[in-house]
Formats: C-alpha cells, structure tokens, sequence
C-alpha cells in the first residue's frame, strides 16, 4: 500500500511540474491563464481525490482479508487444542489404567 502512497505523490508532483511548465510556454493573457491554472488546479485535486478513495478501498479490503485470515487462524487453533487436549485425557486415563495394574500386580506378588 505504500506504492500507493509514492503513486499520489507523484500525480501531484507531476501536476504541478506540468502546470509550471504550462505557465512558462503559455502565450495567453492573464485572465486566461488564471482560469486554466483554476481548472488544472481542479483537476489535480479531483485526481489525488479520486486515488486517495482508491487506496481506502483497497486498505478496507485488505483490512477485511486480515481479520478473516485471523478468524481463521484462531479457529483451527481452537480445533487443534481441543484434539491436544482430548488426546491428554486419553492418556492420563491410560496412565490411571496402568498405575493400577501395577498396584494389583505388586499385591498378589507380595
């Protein structure tokens, strides 16, 4: 998004050098002049409006890209936790299992 960013600046700046350069070869009058520098002015303004609303959708679609993709990354950790945590009891009940077989087996050897 940062290209983005570098993109606008340099719409402005190209703007603006494009209307000085306009400014210095220009053979009209100043009254002329004036409102063609109010209308590359204008222009210039709705040009950097219209990417700065560019780059807002972009930033919101990507927003929303990252906090499904969390959502999502979330979920399947709960998952894997629960397996984790279902194998655990499985195990300890095996262990119970066993620490009483060898209780029971240690009584009838003695």
């Amino acid at each position: 998004m940062r290209d983005t960013g570098q993109f606008m600046t340099g719409v402005l700046i190209g703007g603006l050098l494009g209307f000085a350069a306009s400014i210095m070869v220009a053979p009209e009058s100043g009254e002329e002049m004036r409102e063609r520098v109010r209308q590359r002015a204008g222009q210039v303004v709705d040009d950097a409006r219209a990417e700065a609303e560019q780059a807002a959708v972009q930033w919101r679609h990507r927003a929303s890209q990252v906090v499904d993709q969390t959502r999502e990354m979330v979920d399947r950790s709960s998952s894997v936790m629960e397996q984790l945590e279902q194998q655990l009891e499985k195990a300890d009940e095996r262990l119970a299992e066993l620490h009483e077989k060898l209780q029971e087996s240690e009584e009838e050897t003695t």
